[in-house]
């Protein structure tokens, strides 16, 4: 019994001493560990550039050991190479876009909508009304260029049915405001910038585009969406009335191997100081979590699945009790083990004790030195076991100074008939040798 707590204790200790370390060696490692992260954005002013640019220096405030550069890039399809190639650990690009294996959702960050603006004094009032007109595209390196061609195969409109350019934000605001092309396509927040500049020059309109549930069929990542009345003029509004138009989530995507504290750092600011964050861009209020009851074609991110499950209880919470039951029932058999191993030591100290009692009892009334001496031999016999017992713990120290205490006894009777004999039955075995 002695060993078997020995070897607990022995175990325990061990733990407790192991997990010591590896706590102070984890502690240690992120006390010293800092993080350089490279984030593709968008261009510098843009809408997400400003978003993106507000919580990364909200994080590095709060952690001196976590620093991000903003990288400026020309869309999703550059974002999206740029973060295979591991040259930047975060982007921002279109849900619609095609995602890679290495990539993982950290947060939706606003719903970009399909823009199809045109001159006031053009004829297009519709997708159709596009046909043999010049357009002005975003840069084929951008997911707003895919996004447009994606919505013209919709519509079963080709290359050739219309002139167009690809070229930059401005550069296609001044061919609209010059007259050299007769729309422009964006994927942009509502209320754009962008948008909003080219309508404080010229008259524009904006076209409906209505079909945006027939192309989810398409593209599940497409959604209905709304430019509100009034959302770029308020007299007279423009647009004059809600328009219709298909709405695609911006996404901020990380790499799957960067590191979980990094996200869930930027996960929470993302969430947590949204109020800080809309001094920089008011679309930081548009922010949300992944509806997870949906499901998602891209996993997330470990680091932000720790934050949106912080107040889920943890697997130890939820498990309390069946594990209060398994100790409860461990307890159970290590108590019933204690009890069956403490009643046989008990019994192995009544059997010795009886033992003992009986070469006591026969001791007493013994005086053939032969029988005596055998006696002797089998105390000695019966103090090996004994000794051997206790030093396997199968009696406890008390028990062994008890049955020790009884065979003393009796050894000590033994020895007494052992020694020569004096006084009356010497003279009695004289008296009887001489008459005979």
């Amino acid at each position: 019994m002695k060993i078997l707590f020995d070897a607990f204790k022995f175990y325990l200790i061990f733990a407790l001493l192991f997990s010591m370390g590896l706590g102070i060696l984890w502690f240690y490692n992120n006390l010293n560990q800092s993080y350089h992260v490279r984030i593709a954005a968008s261009k510098p002013g843009s809408e997400t550039y400003n978003l993106i640019k507000a919580a990364a220096d909200v994080v590095a405030k709060q952690n001196d050991n976590i620093q991000f550069e903003l990288v400026p890039s020309l869309g999703s399809s550059q974002n999206l190479k740029l973060l295979k190639a591991n040259q930047v650990q975060i982007a921002a690009v279109q849900a619609d876009s095609q995602l890679i294996d290495e990539a993982r959702l950290v947060a939706s960050l606003f719903p970009d909508l399909f823009q199809l603006v045109v001159r006031e004094d053009s004829d297009i009032f519709k997708i159709a009304d596009l046909r043999g007109k010049s357009l002005a595209l975003p840069s084929t390196s951008s997911g707003q260029y895919k996004s447009f061609w994606f919505l013209m195969r919709h519509y079963q409109l080709g290359e050739g049915a219309f002139d167009y350019k690809s070229m930059s934000s401005s550069a296609a605001s001044f061919a609209l405001e010059k007259g050299t092309v007769d729309a422009i396509f964006r994927v942009r927040p509502p209320g754009s910038k962008g948008i909003q500049s080219l309508v404080d020059k010229i008259p524009v309109r904006i076209i409906e585009i209505d079909q945006a549930d027939a192309m989810g069929l398409k593209l599940p990542s497409i959604d209905a969406g709304i430019i509100p009345k009034g959302s770029y003029k308020g007299t007279p509004a423009l647009p004059e009335k809600d328009i219709k138009t298909v709405s695609v989530q911006r996404l901020l995507i990380a790499r799957d191997d960067l590191d979980e504290e990094v996200v869930n750092q930027l996960t929470r600011v993302l969430f947590e100081h949204r109020k800080e964050l809309l001094e920089s861009s008011t679309l930081s209020s548009f922010v949300q979590a992944p509806d997870r009851s949906k499901g998602t074609s891209i996993p997330l991110h470990q680091g932000a699945l720790q934050y949106y499950d912080r107040n889920e209880p943890s697997f130890l919470q939820e498990q309390a009790e069946p594990m209060a039951f398994i100790v409860t029932v461990f307890a159970v058999i290590f108590s019933s083990f204690l009890r069956l191993a403490n009643r046989r030591q008990k019994n192995l100290l009544l059997v010795y004790n009886e033992e003992l009692g009986k070469v006591l009892k026969k001791a007493e009334h013994m005086t053939d030195k032969i029988k005596l001496q055998t006696m002797a031999d089998h105390l000695n016999d019966i103090f090996k076991k004994i000794a051997k017992d206790r030093a396997n713990g199968k009696l406890t120290a008390e028990d062994f100074d008890f049955i020790a205490f009884t065979w003393q006894m009796a050894r000590d009777e033994v020895n007494e008939r052992l020694l020569p004999q004096h006084g009356s039955s010497g003279p009695k075995r004289d008296k009887a040798e001489s008459k005979a």
